[in-house]
């Protein structure tokens, strides 16, 4: 937890220091770009976290894989390896996407379900949750078959249970209670 909130302090300095230069278009590029690079590949994301490493050799390391990144994304590297938490690099990449598309006003919804969503059931719930709060939103669909039925929708911080298997346990809780 404590990572995860680092990570997004960075994000937050790293968004306003953007929109503060006229270059959050790009810097959100490089983010996405980088937080798709160091996600995909397992050993450079142990390669960032290795505390044996030197930082020199971390910053030749982010360098050679990352090689025209804006600047404030190659100063808020610099920053993770000054105060020795480069590890975090991956999961600040991620804060920094997800608050830059708050900011132009998109979210991300995520249906977990039994089965995978129809189109139009799909389009339906974009719909529905883009009128509740009023963004633009995409939906990424999960499969749980663990579920039984229904679904779980996550926005941001919140969370909607309809799935049967949630249902069941609250059966289970109430009747067990009597």
């Amino acid at each position: 937890m404590t990572n995860s909130r680092a990570a997004i302090r960075y994000a937050k300095a790293l968004l306003q220091q953007a929109q503060e230069t006229n270059v959050l278009d790009a810097v959100a590029a490089d983010m996405q770009e980088m937080a798709t690079i160091i996600g995909g590949n397992e050993d450079f994301k142990s390669f960032l976290a290795n505390p044996t490493l030197t930082a020199t050799q971390k910053q030749a390391g982010f360098e050679a894989v990352f090689t025209a990144v804006q600047p404030l994304v190659a100063q808020t590297f610099k920053a993770l390896l000054d105060n020795k938490r480069s590890g975090l690099s991956l999961a600040v990449a991620i804060a920094f996407t997800e608050l830059y598309e708050a900011a132009q006003g998109k979210a991300n919804a995520v249906v977990t379900s039994a089965v995978a969503l129809s189109e139009s059931l799909e389009k339906e719930i974009k719909e529905k949750v883009a009128k509740l709060i009023n963004k633009e939103v995409t939906i990424t669909n999960l499969v749980d078959p663990s579920l039984l039925g229904g679904f779980i929708l996550r926005v941001g911080d919140l969370q909607y249970n309809a799935s049967v298997a949630a249902q069941l346990q609250q059966l289970e809780r109430e009747f067990t209670n009597i």
